[in-house]
């Protein structure tokens, strides 16, 4: 009877540090998943600032070729004109 309750409490123990192990690993996949989380969100943040900035300057080059259209119409001589005009 003394060996079965010293295996079993040996068995009990054993399952113990088992699972202490596996809650230590469990924590650590946590921290880890939380801190992939973290950089994930940081560089969604990222991707979202340099969209922004990529649209500012497409608006920019935008508003520079339509002055610069404008003013090469308005140099080039007209159609019913002559070069006199100028």
């Amino acid at each position: 009877m003394t060996l079965i309750i010293c295996e079993s409490l040996r068995e009990i123990g054993e399952m113990a540090c088992v699972t202490s192990a596996w809650s230590s690993r469990g924590q650590t996949l946590k921290l880890r998943l939380e801190d992939s989380e973290s950089r994930c969100s940081h560089l969604e943040s990222k991707v979202r600032m340099q969209r922004s900035l990529e649209s500012v300057k497409w608006e920019e080059f935008e508003k520079l070729a339509t002055t610069m259209r404008e003013f090469s119409r308005s140099m080039s001589p007209s159609k019913s004109g002559s070069l006199a005009d100028y």
